[in-house]
């Protein structure tokens, strides 16, 4: 995808907002970092947030960010 962006704009994508309000926090995670492998600059949401989602799935969420750009920055050292 940021081959196709050619720096011009920046990509968003999501999790799957039915997903974050009843999967495991795995889920979640895998979700994240299939959309930054794939190239998404911005994780985001496809809709709004629930006020019964599971604090854990959204710190998931957070968590996952953080993992893959650890990852990344280490494959770079």
């Amino acid at each position: 995808m940021r081959e196709l962006s050619k720096g011009k704009f920046r990509i968003m994508g999501n999790v799957n907002t039915t997903d974050l309000l009843t999967a495991k926090p795995e889920v979640i995670e895998r979700q994240v970092i299939e959309n930054l492998e794939a190239g998404v600059d911005i994780i985001t949401l496809g809709c709004a947030i629930s006020p019964t989602c599971p604090n854990s799935n959204l710190k998931a969420m957070s968590e996952a960010i953080g993992k893959w750009i650890k990852q990344k920055r280490r494959l770079k050292s």
